[in-house]
């Protein structure tokens, strides 16, 4: 698993969060405790754009945040967002899959996120780590930028970093083989005359 870092709301203290519920969706969800204060907090985060930059929510006294979910993600009748409660069972179909076909941790069946990834993070199409368009299960590609051009650490890639696009490589592709004609024929007209 993945270590994320929070800034405790109350005393500032920076903390390691402690568990990250991950089911293959987008936001990561993670609880804490304050080892320098004690406060208790859940945070949310975008994994594929905001990783340093968590929002933070504090428990209230029974110890659940403003939506009405405590520090392990589920509300008060013991389900979490998704409709499954702390056995993975989930509430409409009565199995451990959604009416979706997913489990728990977010994938079918057969093994595979929504996304055609396996639990392992190979990608059943390619049967590589990266899909298609070049992104692994984390949504980074193989320099370590997703799809916004930010890195894990949330630093931006600068322009000259920008990787080309299919239609730009093909077009410089072709603007190279063309320079390269022109300049063999240049040199086989000059040897000749």
């Amino acid at each position: 698993m993945e270590e994320y870092v929070a800034k405790c709301n109350q005393c500032g203290h920076i903390m390691t969060l402690e568990k990250v519920i991950n089911n293959g969706a987008v936001v990561f969800t993670a609880r804490y405790k304050c080892p320098n204060c004690g406060k208790k907090c859940v945070a949310e985060f975008d994994k594929f754009y905001d990783l340093d930059k968590p929002e933070l929510y504090d428990l209230d006294a029974n110890g659940y945040d403003p939506d009405g979910f405590d520090a392990d993600g589920y509300d008060r009748e013991g389900y979490d967002p998704r409709g499954f409660d702390r056995m993975h069972i989930h509430r409409e179909t009565s199995t451990s899959l959604s009416p979706s076909g997913y489990d728990w941790e977010g994938y079918d069946k057969d093994g595979l996120d929504e996304r055609g990834f396996d639990r392992e993070g190979f990608y059943k199409k390619t049967g590589e780590r990266y899909n298609e368009e070049g992104f692994d299960w984390h949504g980074f590609d193989k320099d370590g930028y997703n799809k916004y051009s930010i890195d894990r650490h949330g630093n931006h890639r600068s322009d000259d970093e920008q990787p080309l696009s299919k239609d730009n490589r093909k077009t410089l592709i072709s603007v190279i083989i063309m320079a390269l004609v022109a300049l063999g024929i240049y040199l086989l007209l000059g040897r000749g005359a």
